[in-house]
């Protein structure tokens, strides 16, 4: 038996972390929900090394390709990520993950956000014994399924199609005409299946997704994530500490500066918050109230900036050459930005609170 999907939705290959998941559950969604995503496919943008359609310069992710076909998925990544919480976790100055990130990251409690804000029944099967038959039931209904693999493969996979022992997954017609990186699972490397069910009222509304951003900065700003940055950024003029960056020795800086570029890195996610208030077309129903809209200008404007420049300046940093004074005003733009990061947060939360007081009040 042979059946594949007449799959058109850009699908991105695992870009892995917690993003695995949502990166399946995207494509699939608007695959079943016959969402109109069409575009130029082509987009007109010259090849570069002989790489075509889309050579990676980032237009389509900065979204200057504005009839791109990517373009119009990207918001329902945001969207989703955004009210789960993840876009607005922050990471711990020593890179373990902080029990919010535990929550928030969990693929029991994505699983069951994406499904129930969306409205969508689903079922999880772990009876390898049922694997084939779940797949061929769902791709003869038209649904694609997400399957979770073990530790050899990447994490999640999107099966759109069978051919006896065979499975199917979408191209990736963007970035260099790649698949999957590891290709589709074979049947013995699948540990469950995600499978949609019957379109239901939805379980999470945007009153739900508000709570779970609030919940997630409040951890932030009651754990004084952005303090321990602080204590270990600083160290000069006007941000003293006594274990600051002008008391460690070089190795210790060189581990210091590493790990404040992974953060500014990893808060990038922090744009896709801005971002899931400024796609109007992917908006759930109750964003579009006039009351609302004040707020959603507001968090849209709301800077959550490290700087690219503090990026590229630690990034370029000759270990070899570096002056020991030189950290003196890199100490200085990095506490800068982290303020300017932490006082952000604090704007975030005081328009979701307004938000999600107005909704209340709406509700009654």
């Amino acid at each position: 038996m042979r059946k594949t999907l007449d799959f058109k939705v850009p699908f991105l290959p695992d870009w892995g972390g917690g993003f695995a998941f949502i990166e399946c559950f995207v494509p699939a969604y608007i695959h079943i929900e016959n969402i109109d995503i069409s575009g130029i496919k082509d987009y007109p943008c010259p090849p570069r090394n002989g790489r075509a359609p889309c050579h990676g310069c980032g237009n389509i992710r900065k979204g200057k390709c504005e009839n791109a076909e990517l373009n119009k998925v990207s918001p329902y990544h945001m969207m989703l990520g955004t009210m789960s919480g993840g876009h607005s976790l922050r990471r711990s100055y020593d890179g373990q993950p902080t029990e919010m990130e535990k929550i928030i990251n969990s693929i029991d409690y994505t699983v069951d956000f994406y499904f129930g804000f969306t409205g969508y029944e689903y079922r999880k099967c772990s009876d390898n014994i049922s694997f084939k038959k779940e797949i061929i039931a769902s791709i003869n209904a038209g649904k694609p399924v997400i399957a979770e693999t073990n530790a050899s493969k990447s994490s999640f996979h999107l099966i759109t199609g069978y051919d006896g022992d065979m499975l199917a997954y979408p191209s990736d017609d963007y970035f260099y005409k790649r698949a999957c990186p590891n290709g589709a699972p074979a049947y013995n490397e699948i540990a469950a299946l995600y499978i949609f069910g019957d379109k239901i009222t939805p379980r999470y509304t945007l009153i739900d997704g508000l709570k779970n951003i609030r919940k997630v900065i409040e951890y932030t700003v009651n754990e004084k994530l952005w303090d321990d940055y602080l204590v270990k950024m600083g160290g000069w003029d006007e941000y003293p500490s006594n274990d600051g960056l002008d008391k460690a020795d070089m190795a210790e800086k060189k581990v210091r500066m590493k790990r404040m570029l992974d953060t500014i890195r990893y808060s990038m996610n922090a744009h896709c918050v801005q971002k899931a208030f400024q796609d109007i077309h992917i908006r759930h129903e109750e964003m579009l109230d006039p009351k609302l809209s004040g707020l959603w200008e507001s968090i849209k404007s709301n800077s959550f900036y490290m700087g690219h420049g503090i990026e590229n300046k630690i990034d370029r940093i000759n270990w070899e050459t570096i002056r020991p004074a030189t950290f003196r005003g890199i100490s200085k733009e990095i506490c800068e930005g982290i303020l300017k990061f932490k006082e952000a947060d604090i704007k975030l939360l005081d328009y979701l609170n307004q938000a999600i007081e107005i909704l209340d009040n709406l509700r009654k």
